[in-house]
């Protein structure tokens, strides 16, 4: 692993060195305050990052996300649901936490009735 400006090369890969730091961050703060095995929902997981990095490190992930594509394209082993996170089939209480990272841009002011902040 070599560092350049703010990339890091892993295995000939260009990754970025804040998405790592922030996946580091996160597994650090949810230790916190959960147990390992405490079941997580990653809302709007994408191509299943986050959920693979916190399943990685001894959490339960439950990965969410309205495209189905996304879902199937990565190497996640756990369970994938493809819905709308406004309409989660799940009932309340199912989980011990969630996160939701990098969703917002993605979501339409009209439909979810959210204050966007511009900056």
């Amino acid at each position: 692993m070599r560092m350049r400006e703010n990339v890091i090369w892993m295995d000939g890969n260009k990754v970025d060195y804040f998405y790592m730091r922030s996946r580091e961050k996160l597994v650090e703060i949810l230790s916190k305050y959960l147990k390992r095995k405490s079941l997580i929902l990653d809302i709007g997981a994408g191509y299943c990052h986050y959920s693979q990095y916190l399943s990685e490190h001894g959490f339960h992930v439950v990965a969410l996300d309205i495209n189905k594509t996304r879902l199937r394209t990565n190497s996640f082993k756990g369970l994938k649901v493809v819905a709308d996170a406004a309409r989660m089939p799940f009932p309340d209480n199912s989980f011990d936490s969630a996160i939701c990272i990098e969703v917002i841009e993605h979501l339409e002011r009209e439909n979810y009735k959210i204050p966007f902040i511009i900056i």
